[in-house]
């Protein structure tokens, strides 16, 4: 989301619709550091999002096999 805005922000001032503040995208200025911890943030988020959809989609396969091998 952050990176979103600060995009947004950007465009909006390249293009005229805002101001300029000389507001730079601090991701993306400050590189190293606070580039990797932004890229870490968002692959750990990704890897909660697929495995909550993993989930939901084989939980009830995994409880059906789990019903018949003790049958």
């Amino acid at each position: 989301m952050g990176i979103g805005i600060q995009a947004f922000v950007n465009l909006g001032a390249v293009t005229g619709i805002l101001p300029i503040t000389r507001v730079t995208l601090p991701f993306v200025i400050y590189g190293g550091s606070s580039l990797t911890l932004l890229l870490f943030a968002v692959g750990v988020l990704a890897n909660i999002s697929m495995f909550n959809k993993y989930e939901k989609k084989y939980k009830n396969k995994v409880k059906d096999l789990r019903e018949s091998k003790s049958i």
